[in-house]
């Protein structure tokens, strides 16, 4: 709720006492024009005895229960008594049982906050009152309700002298004797109000610039906390406090924990910036003795009130000594961070309310430096882990197979789109020569268990093993390569110890050329082993595309009942192509969150399948360019195809 000065003095016109209006009248006029602007629930009034022992229910507006309060409240009993007692305002933001409800509001309503606040003037407390709502007062609000009290207290004293004053005129009827005493009585109670209706005055004119000054340092905290830049922050914080104060010299002083000195790298004099300057830790100064106690330091006459501070009076270089100085210590978390100055060349300029403004904006300034701080180590942090995941994408595309080795026995295309930098698809071939001048090409695709920089590492193991399986073991039959895998996996993940449902998904062939028969094609004898993974492939003489799935089981997770990784036998001949495949491109979802699916891919297969290999590569592409538009890429999306050739 923002209040401006004009509608807080139009609220103190509308609640002001009149001379012969009841307490219990003017109690609530007060209450409803507060609620009715703070947007409360109800309020009550309640106003101490002469001896200032017991509180009694005096006025109130929208209360559902005010019998409750037939019986005076003792000072210092239960939350209102202790309000009264101690003179402090007391807010109450928690979830209020019903037993609270019912003793303060009565039983049909229990509100989400309720704040109480003292009527003080000059230490006495004359009464207490209380708002709800159902939701919690802000900062500002709260700040509202004190000002209001500061009058209040003012305008409930004028009307208990008044009626004094009527009360004095009752008993001049009834006792002629005490006419002289009584009428000196009277006309110091009036010259009294006549002096704190001036008073009224004069603190309605400082509320209203202490609104506004709120205000001001309102919005510059919602400002200063989106900057990281220190000459951003000096700058915006020297535009917002030039409005609040005199400001000849002004600036931020940074610790430089290196050094052991405090830095002020914007200084400005006059709104001239001047050269960069620093105070060492160890050296006697304003500025550093700030710093070293973390407490506030105000002067108006420096030559007279140095010495508070230090021994020597202080050297500001080529600078004209200032006469009037503060210095407010900036502080985080208990950790104070630097420190923050205004400077004027005038004796008794500041006031102890500029102090307090200067102490607030420190508090800002303080968060935007932590924030800064922090800034710069994410960023420091993010460049060195973007860093170190690029160079772990280089290794990746180093580890995969390069595809001049692929195209040298197939034409083919490869989408390989990790999802992240690096990816936990990965493709493998290998060209292997047997002893009977037999020759066998292994072809893979492969989905290991997440994606980005887990899903890499294994990726690498995979690859890793293949080679290993196949190169150096010699192992040929794709149904026990796939066991040799999953047993060194698990093995390697040591599954027996650790709950971990890490594994992949392999589709794996190995692909033979036969002798050429009499016919003019050549034929292939393909045998193919899957883990959770079908093969797909596109038989060119009936123009068909066929889908074989794999075992349903993935490579490397523990099982309940053991099952076998089988194997599939195909026969194919040149310009037949083989389709392999992550889930990546079928689990991609469209902005209605709908998945692309199997039945999609194969029919987008089935109508680009007599295409050229690139030709393939960019329809399907843009198949799923277009079906994904501005939704998110889910996982690692990888397609290899493989078309056999004319012997």
């Amino acid at each position: 709720m923002d209040y401006n000065v004009s509608e807080f003095l139009k609220l103190f016109r509308e609640i002001s006492w009149k001379i012969g209006q009841t307490l219990q009248d003017w109690g609530t006029q007060l209450l409803q024009n507060i609620v009715e602007q703070t947007n409360s629930i109800q309020g009550a009034l309640f106003c101490a005895d002469s001896k200032q022992e017991f509180l009694y229910l005096t006025a109130y507006y929208g209360l559902k229960n005010p019998d409750k309060y037939d019986e005076g409240i003792a000072f210092g009993d239960g939350i209102l008594g202790s309000v009264a007692k101690f003179q402090k305002i007391k807010q109450i933001d928690e979830k209020i049982p019903r037993q609270f409800a019912n003793y303060w509001l009565g039983e049909e309503l229990i509100p989400a906050s309720i704040i109480l606040i003292p009527i003080v003037f000059n230490n006495i407390t004359y009464g207490v009152m209380e708002y709800t709502r159902d939701y919690k007062y802000k900062d500002d609000e709260v700040f509202l309700f004190q000002a209001i009290m500061q009058t209040v207290g003012v305008q409930l004293i004028l009307l208990l002298k008044e009626q004094q004053q009527k009360q004095l005129l009752y008993n001049l009827s009834e006792k002629n004797n005490e006419i002289l005493e009584k009428s000196k009585v009277l006309q110091m109670l009036n010259e009294e109000i006549i002096l704190q209706k001036s008073e009224l005055e004069e603190k309605n004119a400082k509320v209203g610039k202490t609104l506004r000054n709120i205000k001001i340092i309102s919005e510059f905290g919602q400002k200063i906390t989106a900057s990281f830049d220190i000459s951003i922050i000096s700058k915006i914080a020297y535009d917002y406090v030039s409005t609040l104060m005199e400001t000849s010299a002004f600036g931020i002083g940074i610790y430089n924990e290196v050094m052991n000195s405090i830095e002020f790298p914007d200084f400005k004099e006059f709104n001239f910036k001047l050269p960069y300057f620093s105070k060492q830790l160890d050296e006697e100064h304003l500025s550093t003795w700030c710093f070293n106690n973390s407490k506030d330091l105000f002067i108006n006459n420096l030559p007279e009130e140095y010495g508070k501070y230090i021994k020597t009076i202080p050297d500001f270089g080529v600078r004209p000594m200032p006469i009037s100085l503060i210095y407010v210590p900036l502080t985080i978390q208990n950790k104070t961070v630097g420190v923050i100055t205004v400077n004027s060349y005038k004796t008794n300029v500041y006031k102890k309310d500029d102090l307090v403004n200067l102490k607030a904006i420190g508090a800002y300034i303080a968060i935007a430096l932590d924030n800064g701080k922090a800034y710069e180590i994410i960023k420091d942090k993010n460049k060195n882990i973007s860093e170190s995941i690029n160079y772990g994408k280089k290794i990746q595309q180093a580890v995969l197979p390069l595809k001049k080795d692929i195209f040298t026995h197939f034409e083919t295309f490869i989408i390989f789109r990790p999802k992240d930098v690096v990816s936990g698809d990965f493709y493998w071939f290998a060209h292997e020569k047997l002893d009977n001048h037999q020759t066998y090409n292994f072809i893979a695709a492969v989905d290991c268990t997440g994606h980005g920089v887990p899903g890499a590492f294994m990726s690498l193991i995979g690859t890793n093993m293949l080679n290993e399986i196949i190169k150096i073991k010699k192992i040929y039959e794709p149904q026990q390569i796939l066991k040799e895998i999953d047993n060194s996996l698990k093995l390697l993940l040591k599954k027996e110890e650790n709950n971990t449902n890490d594994g992949m998904d392999i589709c794996l062939c190995r692909i033979e050329k036969l002798k050429t028969d009499n016919s003019q094609l050549t034929n292939y004898k393909i045998i193919f082993a899957g883990a959770k993974r079908p093969l797909i492939f596109y038989n060119s003489i009936i123009k068909q595309v066929t889908r074989i799935k794999g075992t349903s089981i993935s490579i490397g997770v523990r099982q309940k009942i053991q099952k076998q990784f089988e194997q599939v036998e195909i026969r194919l001949v040149a310009n037949d192509i083989l389709y392999l495949t992550s889930d990546g491109y079928i689990d991609q979802c469209n902005i209605q969150r709908q998945a692309l699916g199997t039945n999609k891919l194969i029919e987008n297969i089935t109508n680009i399948a007599t295409l050229p290999m690139p030709t393939q590569q960019k329809n399907l592409e843009n198949e799923l360019d277009e079906y994904k538009k501005d939704a998110e890429q889910r996982d690692d999306i990888l397609i290899v195809g493989i078309k056999l050739l004319i012997a």
